[in-house]
C-alpha cells in the first residue's frame, strides 16, 4: 500500500463516494475504532462546508441551519452505545439523533468498529459510510462481521478472508 494506511484507504474511498454522490460539497465522515480496552480513536474528513447557514427564504421561517459535524458524531455515538447502525427505531437518549448514516462493524476481537457520514440525503451517507467499509472489508463477506486482519501476511496484500474464503485488503 506504500505507506498509505488501511483507514486512509477507507476514508479517501468515502470521500470519493461523496463527491459522486453528493451535489454540493458539503459534510463530515469518519472511521471510530473503539478497542475492547481503552479509549475510542477517530479519524475523520471534511468536505467543504460543515455547518449550513439558515435558509429562511427557501426553507422556511423555523429553518435553523445544519451542523453536519455535530450530525455526524451523534450518529457514530449511536452507534457506539447501541451496537447497531443508526437509524434504526429505538428510543433515543438526548444527544442521539434518528437519522441513519453510520454502520456499526464488531470485530471478532472484541474491536468495535463505526463507519459514518452526514451531509447529504440519509440514503447518500449511508452509500458513503459503506464505501468506507467495503474497501478494508471482505469482497465476499461484504462487511458481515469480517475485516481481514492476517498479522502472518503484509499490510495490502490480497488474503483470503477466514469467514468465507473470499479475497480481500489485508488491513493489519
Amino acid at each position: 500500500m506504500n505507506g498509505i494506511s488501511y483507514l486512509e484507504v477507507a476514508l479517501l474511498a468515502m470521500e470519493t463516494r461523496a463527491m459522486e454522490l453528493l451535489k454540493r460539497m458539503r459534510g463530515v465522515g469518519g472511521i471510530l475504532i473503539r478497542p475492547p480496552t481503552g479509549m475510542p480513536t477517530a479519524y475523520f474528513f471534511f468536505l467543504g462546508e460543515i455547518v449550513r447557514q439558515p435558509d429562511p427564504a427557501n426553507r422556511g421561517q423555523g429553518d435553523r441551519g445544519t451542523n453536519y459535524f455535530g450530525i455526524a458524531m451523534s450518529k457514530a455515538a449511536f452507534s457506539l452505545a447501541t451496537h447497531q447502525d443508526s437509524g434504526v427505531p429505538t428510543v433515543l437518549r438526548y444527544g442521539e439523533v434518528e437519522y441513519r448514516g453510520s454502520i456499526f462493524l464488531p470485530l471478532p476481537d472484541g474491536v468495535e468498529v463505526v463507519f459514518f457520514f452526514s451531509g447529504g440525503t440519509e440514503d447518500e451517507d449511508v452509500e458513503i459510510a459503506k464505501a468506507g467499509l467495503m474497501k478494508i472489508a471482505c469482497n465476499r463477506c461484504k462487511g458481515k462481521g469480517q475485516i481481514i486482519r492476517k498479522t502472518d501476511e503484509v499490510r495490502g496484500s490480497m488474503v483470503k478472508c477466514p469467514n468465507c474464503g473470499g479475497l480481500g485488503i489485508n488491513t493489519f
